[in-house]
């Protein structure tokens, strides 16, 4: 479980400039899928930054499972966290194979090279690629596939918590559609818990189990995807909601 306390972040000392974040509280449970929602400037990456710890905020605290983000060491973060970036950052001079297990020969997990390669063959099925693409370099990849592996590589560890930084923003609509699909399957298998940001309303409406709409730091409503369509809880939710490109059929069971 993921308690927020009443997270604050200032980037500058004058109190009078407005914050990035502004007392954000929120309980995520174990294997929920949480999407933070909004447009550029809202605050969702400094909140993905201070969960993840590379973040300190100015006040408030971030538990997991019990235990302060803050003091926390880098190991124990990155055993229990993965991290999906909005570009794939693969490593171009390194193989899919050497991408992928990457997390794990950082973390000091003890390990040996033929279990590092069955692993790695399980992940890269588990994205729906052939383990063959294991020897190709990220130059020989689609972008759709690169994302693919950046996630494989994001769970080579086996973490608790997964946060998704824009992960499909810079991929095409048939593939975005493709992943979200591949998402939301891969999880009920593993039962992670995700917490992906994002500026599109439809994403979000997707491949939420809760939706967190934010604006200038500040929550503006949590809540189901259907709760959030059907009763909008003032006019800035409504007219983000209204900008969602979603078609009918895939939102009728939010509304009807």
């Amino acid at each position: 479980m993921i308690k927020i306390n009443g997270l604050t972040k200032h980037y500058t000392k004058q109190q009078d400039i407005r914050p990035a974040l502004k007392d954000f509280t929120l309980d995520i449970q174990s294997g929920e899928t949480i999407v933070i929602v909004g447009s550029s400037g809202s605050g969702k990456t400094t909140l993905l930054n201070i969960i993840a710890g590379t973040l300190r905020p100015t006040d408030g605290n971030v538990w997991i499972d019990g235990n302060c983000v803050q003091n926390m060491s880098l190991y124990e973060l990155k055993s229990q966290i993965g991290f999906v970036f909005q570009q794939a950052g693969l490593f171009p001079h390194m193989s899919v194979y050497k991408n992928i297990i990457l997390p794990i020969i950082t973390s000091n997990i003890k390990t040996v090279p033929k279990e590092l390669q069955i692993k790695a063959e399980d992940l890269i099925q588990l994205m729906n690629m052939d383990k063959k693409m294991l020897l190709n370099f990220p130059s020989e990849l689609s972008g759709g596939q690169q994302q693919r592996v950046n996630i494989a590589r994001a769970l080579s560890t086996n973490p608790d918590i997964v946060l998704m930084d824009e992960p499909f923003s810079a991929l095409d609509i048939l593939t975005k559609n493709q992943l979200y699909d591949e998402i939301k399957v891969l999880n009920q298998k593993l039962k992670k818990t995700i917490v992906l940001i994002t500026h599109d309303f439809s994403e979000a409406l997707l491949l939420a189990d809760k939706i967190v709409v934010m604006d200038q730091g500040e929550i503006q409503q949590i809540g189901t995807p259907k709760n959030i369509v059907q009763k909008p809880s003032n006019d800035f939710v409504r007219q983000y909601k209204s900008q969602s490109l979603i078609s009918y059929e895939k939102i009728k069971h939010f509304i009807e």
